[in-house]
């Protein structure tokens, strides 16, 4: 979200993680994101990745979204949100492993919609 700060962003990633009763070892088995990352994540020392952010609001039990300190993701049952919802709630461009050349945004062939 705009105007979020690493230590922001981390600071709630280690509130939501107290307020779920995990220690970071448990984090680290529930998401597989290195209890390193989460040290420096929750630190404000490091951003994390769309996936690391991913993983870490699944293993808290929360969105990316409310991490982030935005509106919340959709509730189950709805539809997932497009790519570029989430490239416009994250502020930065998604990018489509597996698809040609290093760091494109183009979806591969099997991820794009008729």
């Amino acid at each position: 979200m705009p105007g979020t700060t690493a230590a922001a962003l981390g600071q709630r990633i280690e509130t939501a993680r107290h307020a779920a009763g995990l220690t970071r070892r448990q984090v680290f088995d529930v998401s597989g994101v290195s209890i390193s990352m989460i040290r420096k994540t929750e630190g404000g020392e490091r951003w994390p990745s769309d996936a690391v952010l991913d993983a870490l609001a699944r293993a808290v039990q929360t969105t990316p979204e409310e991490l982030l300190g935005g509106p919340a993701a959709p509730t189950a049952g709805s539809t997932r949100p497009s790519p570029s919802w989430r490239a416009s709630t994250y502020g930065t461009p998604r990018y489509w492993p597996g698809a040609s050349g290093s760091g494109s945004t183009t979806a591969p062939q099997s991820a794009r919609t008729a």
